[in-house]
């Protein structure tokens, strides 16, 4: 496969008029340092682990959460995250706040990840405490890798 990109900003001509384009096919790109990608964002009552075959599941899907009057105390729930292309040691943070007043709710770091490919994914996974909504209004979650800000999901 021959990838072709122009010189930037505008590509230059050759002696008939035509642009000009590098041919990279041979080229070989180093530090090159990917973001992670968050595949899949799952809210749920519990999370299990099993413990023989590592896998991750969630009881009880929810996308939202109603109360009757605030501020409101939601009883323990899970987080489960599909990640992939995680390069390197990878330290996430996740921070629930308020989208209005940007107050946090909850930040929680996951344990820290490596994985061998960056092009696999990896389930990670984790229970929150009983947390206390101060008032009504639009929530998120916020993800973090390595402090940088990767993915949100509104609550």
């Amino acid at each position: 496969m021959i990838i072709y990109l122009t010189h930037p900003p505008l590509a230059p001509t050759d002696s008939s008029g035509q642009p000009s384009f590098i041919d990279i096919h041979d080229a070989v790109i180093e530090n090159v340092r990917y973001m992670a990608a968050v595949k899949s964002f799952i809210l749920c009552d519990k999370v299990i682990h099993d413990q023989v075959d590592g896998k991750h599941s969630a009881i009880g899907l929810f996308d939202s959460i109603v109360a009757p009057a605030f501020p409101c105390r939601h009883g323990v729930f899970g987080l489960i995250l599909l990640v992939t292309d995680i390069d390197g040691p990878n330290n996430f943070v996740v921070e629930l706040a308020n989208i209005e007043t940007q107050q946090l709710v909850a930040r929680a770091q996951f344990p820290t990840i490596t994985v061998k490919d960056r092009t696999e994914s990896s389930n990670i996974a984790m229970q929150f405490p009983p947390l206390t909504f101060p008032s009504p209004g639009r929530y998120e979650f916020r993800l973090f890798s390595n402090g940088e800000f990767i993915d949100r999901r509104d609550l």
